[in-house]
């Protein structure tokens, strides 16, 4: 029986286990770990349901012309209702541009929504555990980094409300397991992958969450002078790669963007957002331009905050005389975290200066830290794996923060009309306005984008080559 509790303590703490048998049960923790998650993802969306409220009519009305246009094989440029203030569909920044809508020549659209936030959390559960290795976390400190990064507020509640834009949100891990990368090699492979990162996210319709990222790179840049050049280059091929998506944008919508920035009216209601659960009718007493609590919520509860606070924060101000590899994000995250307050978010440089509802970038900050706790989490129990008592806390406070979690996504769970059968939605269709100059810009700039992808593979693969060689 001890020589059993002990292989079990090496299975939950380390991230390497001495025997087969031992391994065998760490992939079946986390196999379980992602079973666990998937299950909750899987049913948090129904293809029976048909959600009515504003923004999941839009989202539907978006592949609703997407699905005629690979079916009938004729491009969007046009559709005959306006949305975001323009019938330009090619200009709209925040479609599903990823490989699989070639799907939906066969699926219905709430199937194809359902399989696609399935199969974007799969990957993304894949990208988190490249971080879990690369930070040699265990299954405690991976579980709460898993917990954390999937089931949080604000992922919770922005999909719940209808913006399935969101989805490219779970391809965030690869952005945060490659950003490192420019301070530690700062080759130009380093800075392909990033683009790459960033590229993905927004082709899924993820053009906030891929805004957020390039001002991090930014920002990671600017306050590390050895990752400027590369965070620079990145920028750069991002924006090449982003060509076809962004520069159809920037001639749509040049003059509007930047006004009336939203953020945290107070810190209170900052510190508000990360601890106390609120359902989607909540409205917070200021400021009043927000009539729901769902671009408030970054819900973590208080358990995740505080390991966030100690670990994340506390703990690297302790030891700031060690060597630590997150420190040059310290300030990024920082000053992130800062103009999510009030109107402190605006920024009047193309693409930032779109990011109206400054709120929503906290959740950057958030799961940066998150990484920065597990790293410590696990230095920390592995340094306790004799205390039996601090690993019986880990293991119930790890519970009780699932709990709370999962009690908080079962409070936004979207309501809507339950349908029988299949359902072929049918929104606004693809119609021909005469706009050569709108054309003539995305079809050069589409060449562009996909020039700059074969040369951004190509940095990577000789990157690779070369680093065999030496």
């Amino acid at each position: 029986m001890k020589r059993f509790f002990g292989g079990l303590k090496t299975v939950l703490i380390d991230h390497k286990t001495a025997s087969g048998t031992e391994t065998v049960f760490r992939f079946f923790f986390i196999v379980l770990l992602f079973a666990l998650i998937f299950g909750l993802w899987a049913r948090f969306l129904e293809p029976a349901m048909l959600y009515r409220n504003a923004d999941w009519q839009k989202e539907y009305d978006y592949y609703s012309v997407i699905k005629q246009a690979v079916t009938e094989g004729v491009t969007p440029y046009h559709i005959s209702t306006g949305y975001q203030t323009t019938n330009r569909f090619l200009a709209i920044p925040e479609t599903d541009f990823s490989p699989q809508i070639i799907l939906l020549k066969w699926l219905d659209i709430r199937r194809y929504m359902l399989f696609n936030i399935i199969l974007l959390f799969s990957l993304g559960f894949f990208g988190l555990f490249l971080i879990a290795k690369q930070l040699k976390l265990g299954f405690f400190s991976f579980s709460f980094l898993a917990f954390i990064f999937f089931l949080n507020g604000h992922i919770v509640s922005h999909l719940a409300g209808g913006h399935y834009m969101w989805a490219g949100y779970f391809l965030l891990p690869y952005f945060f397991l490659f950003l490192p990368g420019i301070l530690k090699d700062p080759a130009p492979a380093a800075s392909a992958k990033l683009a790459l990162a960033v590229f993905f996210i927004f082709l899924t319709g993820g053009f906030h969450i891929a805004v957020w990222c390039m001002l991090l790179l930014l920002l990671t840049g600017l306050f590390n002078r050895p990752a400027l050049k590369p965070a620079l280059f990145a920028l750069l091929l991002a924006a090449l790669l982003l060509a076809f998506r962004l520069l159809p944008a920037v001639i749509t919508y040049y003059e509007k963007a930047g006004t009336h920035v939203r953020g945290f009216y107070s810190v209170y209601i900052m510190l508000e957002s990360l601890i106390v659960m609120h359902g989607p009718d909540f409205v917070p007493a200021f400021p009043a331009w927000q009539k729901n609590w769902t671009e408030y919520n970054t819900y973590i509860d208080i358990i995740g905050l505080g390991v966030i606070l100690f670990f994340g924060v506390y703990y690297g101000i302790k030891n700031r005389k060690r060597q630590d590899s997150f420190r040059p994000f310290y300030w990024p995250i920082a000053l992130m975290a800062i103009i999510s307050l009030s109107k402190l978010g605006w920024m009047p440089i193309p693409p930032f200066n779109s990011e109206k509802v400054s709120t929503r970038m906290l959740i950057i900050p958030v799961l940066f830290l998150a990484i920065f706790a597990a790293s410590r989490v696990q230095d920390y129990l592995t340094k306790k794996r004799d205390n039996s008592a601090v690993l019986v806390l880990a293991a119930v406070l790890l519970v009780m923060l699932f709990t709370s979690l999962y009690i908080n996504m079962e409070l936004w769970k979207p309501a809507g009309a339950i349908i029988e059968g299949s359902l072929y939605y049918i929104g606004p269709g693809i119609i021909s306005v005469n706009e050569p100059r709108y054309k003539k810009v995305f079809d050069i700039s589409l060449i562009v984008s996909a020039v700059s992808f074969l040369a951004t593979l190509s940095i990577i693969f000789f990157g690779r080559a070369k680093s065999k060689l030496k």
